[in-house]
């Protein structure tokens, strides 16, 4: 799985690209989809080109084709209360060759407000109700945004020349730490 579209920043909108190359055949009633973890927030789908998290997926191999669907989701895709569909894409036609690669495009992606690592697994069955396999899985990183919030802890009350101990913390406007350009603090 190859990601294209980096750096990522906190809280903005991305459109990323997904590539996955096959290591097995998919025959023609396989399924593929790309995930977020319900808890960032975001979910995918496949309906609306125009709104966020849209996901769409190609081919370039002439014969086969991938069309979308919905489809109920089970296990940590399906949410807290497990009714959750995801977004999938069935294989049709001559089906998919070890060595063919899926390309995922997700438009207006709204990244979530924490930086750190973020995933987009791609899952994949290999035909009609087969059982899912996960690709390898490599993360991406959400960096934070620019500075935005200066926050002084120090004790509150404070005799003339007492020594103390003084925070000083720099962050996003989501409370991430900034550690790239900080301004002097004089």
């Amino acid at each position: 799985v190859r990601y294209r579209n980096e750096p990522l920043v906190a809280g903005s909108r991305q459109n990323i690209e997904v590539s996955f190359q096959l290591g097995t055949d998919i025959e023609a009633g396989g399924r593929l989809f790309a995930a977020t973890h319900w808890m960032d927030g975001n979910l995918l789908q496949n309906l609306d080109a125009r709104a966020e998290n849209y996901v769409d997926a190609r081919v370039a191999r002439q014969g086969t084709g991938l069309s979308p669907i919905q489809a109920p989701a089970s296990g940590v895709f399906a949410g807290r209360l497990g009714s959750r569909v995801l977004p999938m894409f069935e294989v049709s036609g001559a089906g998919l060759l070890a060595g063919d690669t899926v390309t995922f495009q997700v438009r207006n992606l709204v990244l979530p407000g924490r930086a750190g690592d973020f995933f987009l697994p791609v899952y994949f069955s290999t035909g009609f109700n087969q059982p899912f396999f996960t690709a390898p899985l490599t993360s991406l990183t959400v960096r934070a945004d620019g500075l935005s919030q200066i926050e002084v802890t120090a004790p509150s009350r404070l005799g003339r020349g007492e020594i103390a101990n003084i925070t000083v913390t720099l962050a996003d406007k989501f409370g991430n730490p900034v550690g790239q350009q900080l301004p002097t603090l004089d």
